[in-house]
């Protein structure tokens, strides 16, 4: 759940779920830093590959799956 966070006007933004991606690199003193950060917000009504907790998978109209879909 991504919540606390506001717009650039200072409003407060609603909670909702998203996939935070970042990619850290080692610095010459041996501390990790983080080097590109991305964040991506999911679509409340769309059951995503993500969403797997051992139910149904869905994204879209595809079909839905037994077992959680193959990488």
């Amino acid at each position: 759940m991504i919540e606390g966070d506001c717009d650039p006007d200072g409003t407060p933004r609603a909670p909702r779920e998203g996939i935070f991606t970042w990619i850290a690199a080692r610095e010459g003193d041996g501390a990790w830093r983080i080097a590109v950060a991305q964040n991506t917000n999911l679509c409340t009504d769309v059951r995503h590959r993500l969403s797997w907790s051992g139910g149904a998978v869905q994204l879209g109209k595809e079909q839905a799956h037994d077992e959680p879909p193959s990488t």
